[in-house]
């Protein structure tokens, strides 16, 4: 008896990527969930201590008003006291007089110290180097985008 060919094995089927796919797809819609939910509480926490702030305000205006016209820096109530601070901050109303004046004192302390991103990173682009001083510091961060 002629012996009978063994039948080709069934190509194996192929491999699918459904369920890892869909496993992503929940992923993802799970990270869009949350980030959604958490920008809308923030948004609402936002619209309350907004509220609150213009109270504050409001109350901060009144015992302001109220110590001026008596002539005093603070009152006592209650346990409780107010009183009036004086602070001093900066506001650069024309920039280039104000680095010029820098550059003329030659003391960098007046500025921040740190360098500015944007401009850090033309200068590593068109240079392929950090500036002198520097290091380009990188982090991988994982974002998720409506399609």
């Amino acid at each position: 008896m002629p012996r009978r060919k063994a039948a080709d094995p069934a190509p194996p089927a192929p491999v699918t990527e459904q369920p890892v796919q869909s496993a992503m797809a929940r992923t993802l819609e799970l990270y869009v969930q949350l980030r959604d939910q958490k920008a809308a509480i923030r948004a609402e926490a936002d619209n309350q201590i907004a509220a609150i702030d213009n109270k504050l305000e409001a109350i901060e205006m009144k015992l302001n008003d109220v110590m001026k016209a008596q002539g005093v820096d603070s009152i006592k109530a209650g346990g409780r006291t107010a009183y009036v601070t004086v602070t001093m901050k900066p506001r650069v109303d024309d920039w280039p007089g104000f680095e010029a004046f820098v550059l003329e004192q030659g003391d960098l302390s007046w500025l921040h110290r740190r360098p500015s991103e944007g401009v850090f990173k033309a200068y590593v682009e068109e240079h392929k180097a950090c500036p002198p001083g520097t290091t380009a510091v990188t982090a991988r961060e994982v974002r998720v985008r409506n399609s």
